[in-house]
């Protein structure tokens, strides 16, 4: 389903990579050495809340520390509640043991809004810059302090584990103490807590003791603390606490963001986080497992990681459906189609017989550029049972897609690479984007068909609705036309690839027997 984007998001979008004040992360790059199997990348962010999926062991937990190390701190910075220190440092996060390899040898760029000094002019300047992190072989990592200031605070798996299962907070069970809270604060806390968990919470008392933390609640004749409190409201009590306290402009990491929370609760706490992202210009980071958390955030803010034969790759605006088909291993069919987006996608299934559509399984990745490092992927894998189609505008670039395919490849290809990609980089059909092709070929051929089945009085006003619906932008035609007929943007689309593909069943033959070649192959 494609995503819808709201106010908020565009809102974010706007703040995001424009307020010097808020110091947001814009890009992390590690282009030396080797961390806990983590390979040089490149990842840049342009949404304030973002969600990294992937495979255990591929990476998402090392991406959370890296990101928790690229800001310092003032002397009056926020102090999480369960440390001493109000900075992190990679030591809180890599760990090992005297017969362990050490952490060494790597170099780390942070880009990131801010105010700068150049240290040789003593200008001052404003906008994204740069800083290095490294540790050389034998030696230690630079300065800390040289960092960029900002409260940090990351949120580990240790969250949803209740105080009645912590030894340590049992003990002190009768020793904790209420303290000072903004009012105002508790309220916005309590009705967002409400909003993610379905239920009315009238109270909040947050106590503590030795830097630790336990909140009190009241919810209609209940009066509980954390101790009696489950999993998920403990997860969301603990995150909503600590981004309050840290403030505006803070960067607040989550490890497994979903944890103890039920599918509707994890739809509603992103909805309720990305709110709080437009208010508080906060940037959250995230990991997730979840097909129901990627699907509630722009397609900006969704990455998926892969670590295989000492390469990291990092697919950014990738699919729900393509993060779980990987996700899921060898749940797959003969042959997997990969498409730029859900019109792609429809497209496919839309022309295919059945006998062929239920040997395949389509997904939408999100972007070509996805779609090609998505092939280099399966390439270097040997993976035979894939292929790719792009939007029929993009027939003309073949050849640079073929380059930008090696180019991934670090050029490491065989003789057998040309065969390969010749028969797996195929196209929609058509010389412009689908949307585009589709409005047009159906205004010369299915105006009748689409008169019956949309129940519009004459075929001058179908074609009157086709052809405003072109004028709607690129990507935006089936949307307009889904407003226009008041109707399901899902359906409108499939009546018309239906309507074409009996009309003008040469114009997706092309389609079927590349997918026959490569099921033969």
């Amino acid at each position: 389903m494609e995503y819808g984007y709201s106010q908020v998001d565009k809102e974010n979008k706007k703040w995001f990579c424009s307020d010097i004040t808020a110091k947001s992360l814009l890009e992390i790059c590690m282009d030396s050495g080797s961390l806990r199997g983590l390979n040089p990348f490149t990842m840049e962010f342009d949404y304030p809340l973002s969600v990294i999926s992937g495979k255990n062991g591929s990476g998402k937990s090392t991406l959370l520390a890296l990101a928790c190390c690229a800001y310092h701190n003032t002397k009056v910075g926020y102090i999480p509640s369960d440390r001493n220190k109000n900075y992190y440092t990679f030591s809180d996060f890599f760990i090992q043991t005297a017969d362990e390899m050490k952490v060494e040898g790597l170099s780390i760029y942070y880009k990131s809004l801010n105010t700068w000094r150049n240290p040789k002019t003593k200008k001052i300047s404003e906008g994204p810059g740069y800083q290095r992190r490294y540790k050389k072989k034998g030696g230690k990592w630079n300065k800390y302090e040289k960092r960029a200031a900002r409260n940090v605070v990351f949120l580990g798996i240790q969250r949803i584990v209740p105080p009645s299962e912590r030894k340590t907070e049992k003990t002190y069970s009768g020793k904790f103490k209420s303290t000072t809270f903004p009012e105002e604060t508790k309220n916005k806390i309590l009705e967002i807590a409400s909003a993610i968990l379905g239920r009315r919470y009238t109270s909040l008392d947050i106590r503590t003791v030795d830097r630790r933390r336990l909140f009190v609640v009241d919810r209609r004749t209940k009066h509980y603390s954390g101790f009696n409190m489950g999993a998920g409201e403990n997860a969301i009590f603990s995150l909503l606490i600590e981004m309050f306290a840290a403030g505006r402009n803070s960067l607040i990491v989550v490890d497994e963001i979903e944890l103890g929370l039920h599918e509707e609760a994890q739809k509603r706490l992103i909805e309720e986080l990305k709110k709080l992202c437009k208010d508080l210009h906060c940037q959250i980071i995230c990991s997730t497992h979840s097909g129901i958390i990627m699907d509630s955030v722009p397609p900006e803010g969704r990455f998926f990681i892969e670590s295989l034969d000492n390469k990291t790759e990092i697919y950014k605006g990738i699919s729900t459906g393509f993060a779980m088909n990987r996700l899921s291993g060898g749940a797959r069919k003969e042959l997997l189609i990969y498409t730029e987006d859900e019109v792609g996608k429809a497209v496919i299934d839309g022309c295919l017989p059945q006998d062929l559509r239920e040997r395949v399984s389509v997904i939408p990745i999100g972007s070509d550029q996805a779609v090609l490092k998505q092939l280099s992927s399966a390439y270097r894998e040997r993976d035979k049972k894939c292929v790719a189609f792009l939007d029929g505008d993009k027939r003309c670039l073949r050849e640079q897609a073929k380059r930008q395919v090696k180019k991934h490849l670090e050029l490491r290809t065989e003789l057998d690479f040309e065969e390969w990609i010749e028969q797996r980089l195929c196209y929609l059909p058509g010389e412009v984007w689908p949307e585009k092709f589709l409005l047009e070929l159906a205004i010369t051929e299915i105006v009748t068909e689409l008169k019956s089945m949309w129940r519009v009085c004459d075929e001058s006003k179908v074609i009157e609705f086709l052809e405003c619906a072109l004028t709607a932008g690129k990507h935006k035609e089936f949307y307009e036309l889904s407003q226009k007929l008041s109707q399901d943007v899902n359906v409108l689309r499939l009546d018309i690839i239906r309507g074409l593909c009996n009309a003008r069943s040469d114009v997706f033959k092309d389609v079927s027997e590349c997918i026959l070649k490569v099921l033969g192959a």
